[in-house]
């Protein structure tokens, strides 16, 4: 299920609005530290770099592309392999119903020791 994206505005998690970032910029290009914008600003010098650097900000988004479609893969292969313990392996089976029971049996015996002390 996909959730509608929020606009920057109504976006909690974002420091920068777009009015910030084209200040930031701005203030880039005329000079500015990137120490002195991320006081200014009360985020990190890396967030400035992010926004002022276009080559730095597109790796970062060509990375990020990339780990997401490797734990699209890894999420697939690990959903497939449940999938096969469960249903195909019957030994997995006994396997639960054996600790199950233990489970049930060990709950069962504490409970009757409580009852013996009380």
């Amino acid at each position: 299920m996909k959730y509608p994206r929020l606009s920057p505005e109504l976006d909690r998690r974002r420091k920068l609005m777009p009015d910030d970032i084209r200040d930031i910029r701005l203030e880039r290009e005329r000079g500015r530290t990137l120490k002195y914008l991320a006081k200014k600003f009360n985020v990190t010098i890396i967030a400035i770099f992010y926004w002022t650097n276009e080559n730095y900000r597109q790796k970062i988004l060509e990375r990020s592309k990339h780990q997401n479609k490797n734990r699209k893969t890894q999420n697939k292969y690990h959903q497939e392999s449940k999938k096969y313990i469960r249903n195909v392996n019957p030994a997995f089976k006994e396997y639960q119903k054996e600790q199950s029971k233990k489970h049930y049996n060990k709950h069962k015996n504490e409970s009757k020791t409580k009852n013996n002390i009380n």
